[in-house]
């Protein structure tokens, strides 16, 4: 119940903590929350990359298809072998076909850390209530805050992983054949929940703990509780082929970016330290630097493995300081975090050590070992109320010692950045305050421990103690969503209506993987690995220099589009997005004043319909083919605009109907001839809006300081042009003016119909090879007319061969040797169920045998 309250706020819809409806760059009506910053999700890719890619494989399942590729973003790429989109998570997966689906995933999965994570701490042996504490503690891990997309999905799997391994040495031990399922289930879906990284480190735990569990069994047991956990694994491999067999392809013919070397030796920077144990002390989680030089030194939350408070590791000390039960996994679990911890803080000898474990060197470990740390240290911590409950009280020199070690970590981590922390506090004080107070609030926790740890009175009270600042670092920052809002569904409604089988380009909004949950084909993308062949010509014709993981709007972007245009043009992209700033991007601009100076408006109206003024030289232009003016209609406007430009003697005039006008939007004024503007010469302007409704002008400043209005003059374009197609106060859109089909056949006689992507038609004099502008990835086939054809590569494309006359194509794809995976996979499934009924009937017979008389 717990994750339920905790997300109750987003889940009733109280306040809308979805990142999306900011990120997509599309919102209106938008009224902030009671907060400012983040809702309480920090990395934003659970909006632009798990949401919109895995509602697309949520939907395919249920339309019976298995979401083997994704034909809307790039120019078509591998949709499951990317293994973070969650494709075959399933039945989870499924709920992303709901709008918000990852808070409801975020919920479910949370749940299940708790269940999983209770079964295992009784399974070992501790106390309900110390079994509840360790369990409600992981449900509210970090990570879930951190980066609620695939990183999550595998975290309930830890524990279950780890209950398997317990099940199995019992089983060993008393000589059964149970126990082994579980971990070949908990393995396969680590793997199919999306997240290697985190799967490979909870797998790491795993092995430590295996190992300290076959250090406890007598000899006769050991054998057979390897054999149990290869057995498992080897299952658990086996049931993943259907996924590890394309996502290993993938690998090898994908861009991977900085993954493996320029991983190997990512820390923490200093400023990030002490956030592992005091996460507020730069006040709300994802707060933004009070100054450019602090942000470069602070690198933001989204590289943060996680955290621990305070009072929960005060909690894992005192498990320490006892002797007892499960002293050798206590000191298992502590050299676990201390290997790690010096990892995050950059300590070579153990960087050397952890990289030269075979895969450690190959993956983010500095960010994705983090859950399997916290798991380590909420383990600890039930063991520390475990202790509590069932031993005497701490004696009080060992509390001190408590203390002093937390004391010693806070110092050790605060103490290489006090300057740091001193200047952010300076700049904004009300962190300081946010900072100081969570730091009271944990002592205060710390000191109920320690008089618990002394006394034992109240361990009920304790547990809600420990719980109280997990729960509410979840539940206060939702505070932060929107009260109101929502996506402007006009721009999407225009490009599904419009775009058929062709793609956009995105100059802001709708940018990244954003149209997929549209289903409207987008260049733009978010994946990792990516096809190379699809990164390769990203980087050599439409855009040197781009991120080609993160591909989207950004700097530059127009430029590539303005540079490259035939060759986005040539991949089918028929539309780019902008916002509504973006007019004339394609054209060069002189901008009369800075767009963040506007703070004013000159009005027209008839009484004084004229303003008029000068334009003062060098301007960028040789000569002016149009013109925008930020217009505020007062809702909606009337009558006429006329423009005028003089330069030299001569003058230009074009009106426009305000009716067509966007409230506090560019109003754009193309001229029927250019004004040619000689060099040394101003240029004057005069607006007149003699009838209609109320019109204004928005004024800024120029350069020097003199109050303008805001218009931009924009340069004659030579040739076909982008037209602008649609345009409302989020967006506007253009149509570039010659894009490639989506299909076409060489010989030009042909006739060809297109159903959707995949089934298309010809009628063909002679015969002749078809052009299927989807990406050329080894995996897809074809038939025509029923019979099965060979798709070839042609650059970036596939190609088939066509006969004369009528032929009705189909083309579908799955990914090489797949049959023999799944029937791999079949078999592992098979085994599992063999085993897991096998023994059940013997349990139920064991049973009958106990009852007979």
């Amino acid at each position: 119940m717990l994750p339920i309250f905790a997300n109750m706020i987003g889940l009733l819809g109280i306040f809308n903590i979805d990142p999306a409806i900011q990120a997509i760059g599309l919102v209106k009506n938008l009224r902030p929350g009671w907060l400012s910053g983040s809702a309480g999700v920090i990395d934003p890719s659970v909006a632009y990359l798990l949401q919109p890619i895995g509602q697309l494989a949520a939907n395919d399942w249920l339309h019976f298809i298995v979401p083997w590729w994704n034909p809307y973003s790039g120019i078509g790429m591998p949709l499951a072998a990317e293994t973070q989109t969650e494709a075959f998570f399933l039945p989870f997966v499924l709920l992303l076909h709901f709008n918000s689906g990852w808070l409801l995933l975020r919920t479910v999965l949370q749940s299940l850390c708790g269940v999983f994570g209770y079964l295992l701490f009784k399974e070992i042996g501790l106390t309900k209530r110390a079994a509840f504490l360790g369990a409600a503690l992981f449900s509210f891990c970090p990570e879930f805050i951190l980066c609620p997309s695939a990183p999550i999905a595998p975290l309930p799997f830890l524990p279950l992983l780890l209950l398997g391994i317990e099940k199995s040495a019992k089983a060993a031990a008393f000589g059964e054949k149970c126990g082994w399922p579980l971990i070949a289930v908990a393995c396969a879906y680590s793997v199919y929940a999306g997240n290697l990284e985190v799967a490979f480190f909870d797998g790491m735990l795993a092995a430590c703990w295996s190992l300290w569990r076959m250090n406890g069994l007598p000899k006769t047991a050991k054998w057979p509780f390897a054999t149990r956990l290869a057995l498992g694994l080897a299952v658990a491999i086996g049931l993943s082929l259907p996924l590890l067999w394309p996502a290993v392809d993938l690998f090898r013919l994908g861009y991977i970016q900085n993954h493996g070397a320029g991983l190997q030796y990512v820390k923490l920077a200093p400023a990030q330290w002490p956030l592992q144990i005091m996460p507020y002390l730069y006040g709300r989680f994802d707060n933004p630097a009070p100054a450019a030089s602090l942000a470069d030194s602070l690198s933001g939350y989204e590289r943060m493995p996680g955290w621990v408070g305070l009072p929960v590791l005060a909690l894992a000390l005192s498990a320490l300081v006892r002797r007892g039960r499960f002293s050798l996994l206590k000191y298992i679990l502590l050299g676990w975090i201390v290997i790690w911890e010096t990892r995050y803080v950059g300590f070579a000898p153990t960087i050397y050590f952890l990289n030269s474990i075979p895969g450690v060197a190959a993956t983010d470990a500095a960010r994705y070992s983090g859950p399997a740390v916290e798991f380590a240290l909420y383990t600890l911590a039930a063991f520390g109320l475990d202790d509590l409950i069932r031993c005497p009280p701490v004696k009080a020199r060992h509390i001190w010692f408590i203390i002093l070690i937390l004391f010693m970590l806070a110092g050790l981590a605060i103490f290489p950045v006090t300057s740091f922390i001193k200047s952010w506090y300076q700049l904004k004080p009300l962190d300081m305050y946010v900072g100081l107070g969570s730091l009271l609030t944990a002592f205060i926790s710390i000191a109920i421990l320690c008089y618990e740890l002394r006394c034992r009175r109240h361990p009920r009270a304790l547990i809600v103690t420990l719980l109280a600042g997990p729960v509410f670092t979840f539940v206060i920052p939702q505070f932060a969503g929107l009260r109101a809002g929502h996506t402007d569904m006009a721009p999407i409604a225009f490009l599904k209506a419009h775009e058929s089988t062709s793609r956009i380009i995105s100059l802001g909004p709708l940018g990244v993987d954003f149209p997929t949950g549209y289903n409207i084909a987008s260049i733009n993308h978010f994946a990792l690995p990516v096809p190379r062949l699809w990164t390769d010509y990203i980087a050599s014709t439409l855009f040197p220099g781009a991120d080609l993981v993160y591909y989207s709007a950004g700097a530059n972007q127009e430029a590539a589009l303005l540079a490259h245009s035939p060759a986005y043009q040539s991949i089918g992209v028929r539309y780019a997005i902008a916002f509504p700033n973006d007019n004339y991007f394609w054209a060069t601009q002189h901008h009369l004043i800075d767009q963040r100076t506007i703070y004013t408006t000159h009005n027209l109206s008839s009484d004084n319909p004229d303003l008029t003024g000068i334009i003062p030289a060098p301007l960028t232009l040789p000569s002016i083919g149009a013109m925008s003016v930020s217009l505020g209609t007062y809702g909606r406007a009337t009558g006429p605009l006329e423009a005028t430009l003089c330069a030299a003697g001569k003058c230009v005039t074009v009106t426009a109907d305000t009716a067509t006008a966007i409230d506090d939007a560019p109003f754009i004024l193309n001229f029927r001839t250019a004004l040619i503007v000689p060099p040394g010469n101003d240029v004057s302007y005069r607006f007149s809006h003699v009838t209609g409704s109320k019109l204004a002008i928005w004024m800024g400043r120029t350069a020097d300081g003199a109050e303008a209005p805001a218009i931009n003059l924009i340069a004659p374009t030579a040739g076909p042009v982008p037209s602008l197609v649609f345009q409302d106060p989020s967006a506007l859109i253009f149509e570039l003016p010659n894009p490639a089909p989506y299909v076409e056949t060489r010989d030009t006689e042909c006739t060809v119909s297109v159903t959707n992507r995949e089934r298309i038609g010809t009628i063909c004099p002679e015969a002749t090879t078809l052009i299927r502008r989807e990406l050329f990835y080894p995996g897809w086939a074809a038939r025509i007319n029923g019979h099965a054809v060979q798709v070839s590569q042609s650059g970036l494309f596939q190609s088939v061969p066509v006969p004369a006359g009528k032929a009705e194509i189909k083309f579908f794809y799955s990914p090489p040797h797949i049959k023999l995976a799944c029937i791999l996979a079949l078999l592992s499934l098979a085994t599992l169920l063999c085993f897991a009924l096998n023994a059940k009937l013997k349990i139920r017979l064991q049973a009958k045998q106990c009852t007979d008389p």
